[in-house]
């Protein structure tokens, strides 16, 4: 899992680099200059797994509620990620990247979560261990573990 996440991690940021994902992210950067070579490189390198949703949760967890659309996420999360985040910029790093750190290691989290489940899952009902490997492995290494990673 560890593995799959760290290689993901590398392609998402490298492939980012090539051709820009969706840049809303970046917006939430431009009211936080970044002075910090350290915020720079994390932001270069994590901006990319806060993209679709995860821009909304880290705005939220940055600035709060502020926009309309913003009501159609549920506060936990941003919560978490703000409370990690504080945490985090013990480190010297400002807030925001703080903030998009915590996001990325709480969406990791809940990605090995859901892996460990389905493989519970998949053991329960297929009765067979090597069966409920392989789901879980295929859950872990597809495609959409882009999205998954951070």
């Amino acid at each position: 899992f560890i593995a799959c996440k760290v290689v993901t991690l590398i392609l998402a940021a490298l492939s980012s680099q090539i051709t820009p994902w969706n840049d809303s992210v970046r917006l939430i950067f431009t009211q936080d200059p970044s002075t910090s070579t350290v915020d720079a490189v994390l932001r270069r390198w994590l901006s990319p797994l806060a993209s679709w949703d995860g821009a909304y949760f880290l705005d939220l967890a940055i600035h709060g509620y502020r926009w309309e659309q913003q009501h159609a996420f549920q506060p936990l999360l941003p919560l978490l990620i703000r409370w990690t985040a504080k945490a985090v910029a013990l480190t010297g790093i400002s807030f925001s990247t703080a903030c998009l750190v915590a996001g990325v290691l709480w969406s990791m989290l809940g990605h090995a979560l859901a892996v460990q489940t389905l493989h519970r899952l998949s053991r329960l009902i297929l009765a067979d261990e090597q069966q409920a490997f392989l789901a879980a492995a295929f859950y872990t290494h597809n495609p959409a573990s882009a999205y998954l990673a951070g």
